[in-house]
């Protein structure tokens, strides 16, 4: 399989959580509840974890990470199970997932200001100028027709990394990998693009 043609790490992570929600999405159906006020709710504990971060609750903050992760997963999974995809629901999705991100760095910029640790702001602006040309370099790619998902920094490793960050509360190592994979995959995207046109 060529590498334009292979799965990225988050259209594994999409196949892999069907299968295991696919029982939960059953129980969910009966709620007649709309897909994007799952994708919502998973917004809403990600900015209660920008809080906690904020605050220095920085252990509890990975739980509610988590918990974003959870309904981030049950939205797309349950709307392609019942049928219930929409163009807009797919667009709102991915627009919810740049802003949850986006929170979650924010708390940490936020925690870092305020123990001026000045390695941890730099690091997490490097992080978050990776994290956004990641999206970024995948979304002007399709637009010119090219596949690219690529590299090994796509959303759901970058997810991994804040949740494993948050919950060892090791945040100056989290964000080192963060920033050079994002970074990483930003240019191996600029790449891919180049050698295709």
């Amino acid at each position: 399989m060529r590498l334009h043609e292979r799965l990225s790490i988050t259209d594994r992570a999409r196949k892999l959580s069907e299968r295991i929600l696919s029982p939960f999405c059953q129980i969910l159906a009966h709620t007649k509840v709309n897909p994007n006020i799952l994708s919502a709710i998973g917004f809403l504990f990600a900015i209660a974890a920008c809080i906690s971060i904020a605050l220095g609750y920085i252990v509890y903050a990975g739980c509610l990470v988590i918990m974003s992760g959870v309904f981030d997963a049950f939205d797309g999974a349950f709307a392609r199970k019942f049928g219930m995809e929409t163009e807009f629901g797919a667009f709102f999705d991915s627009f919810l997932d740049r802003y949850s991100e986006a929170a979650i760095l924010f708390g940490i910029l936020y925690y870092a200001i305020i123990k001026d640790q000045q390695i941890l702001i730099l690091l997490t602006f490097i992080a978050f100028t990776g994290s956004v040309m990641v999206s970024y370099a995948r979304a002007r790619a399709e637009g010119l027709g090219i596949s690219c998902a690529v590299g090994p920094g796509d959303r759901a490793a970058r997810f991994v990394i804040i949740i494993l960050m948050l919950l060892t509360n090791r945040l100056l190592i989290g964000l080192c990998v963060l920033a050079l994979l994002s970074n990483t995959t930003a240019l191996l995207r600029m790449y891919h693009v180049y050698v295709r046109m």
